[in-house]
């Protein structure tokens, strides 16, 4: 079995949770952690000075955005807080085997979210304990029948979206990097129009 400092590929997440990005973001967190309880503030200004910073609120926000993957990150500051870039592709590697994991998963949906108009949902209770292909068939004759937009969402998982001519689309959310020579970027969460 393949052991990197700090993870294993025996790392549970506890039953029932998902958590997108767990382990990169833990990863990325305690090398940050680690920088910054090592570190004095020559240092801090030198990171700073690396990622092209000169005002610290605004360096200070951003890092913590990058320390959770909310924001593209410099690889510079990968680099200045000594992470490991094996690793941090490592522990992509986590992420997407959690993901697959979940993904596959029976999903019993408890509501879905009905569109009224744009910008204006509400939500709609489903029978308790029926199946992800039950969910579907009931929505999708209710968007056919009241003519509108509907959704059944697995948080950071999947979205199934409902069109009122009875089309079903899904849309999954795996947790994948961009990376160019300078950045890696998180996804943006895709926006269902």
């Amino acid at each position: 079995m393949k052991t990197v400092h700090y993870f294993s590929n025996k790392i549970a997440i506890p039953e029932g949770h998902y958590e997108k990005f767990f382990h990169t973001a833990s990863y990325i967190q305690k090398k940050s952690l680690l920088f910054d309880t090592s570190t004095g503030k020559n240092e801090i200004q030198k990171l700073m000075d690396l990622c092209g910073y000169s005002k610290k609120q605004k360096f200070i926000l951003h890092r913590k955005e990058w320390d959770r993957l909310e924001r593209k990150i410099p690889k510079k500051y990968l680099e200045g807080i000594g992470a490991d870039i094996n690793t941090f592709h490592f522990t992509l590697d986590l992420d997407r085997e959690e993901f697959e994991r979940i993904s596959r998963l029976p999903f019993f949906p408890d509501y879905a979210t009905v569109r009224i108009m744009p910008g204006i949902f509400q939500s709609l209770t489903l029978p308790q304990g029926i199946t992800e292909e039950e969910a579907i068939e009931i929505i999708k004759i209710y968007a056919k029948e009241k003519n509108i937009r509907c959704f059944i969402n697995l948080p950071d998982i999947k979205s199934i979206r409902f069109e009122p001519d009875g089309m079903v689309q899904t849309f999954y959310f795996p947790p994948d990097i961009q990376e160019n020579a300078n950045w890696f970027i998180p996804p943006d969460y895709i926006q269902i129009p």
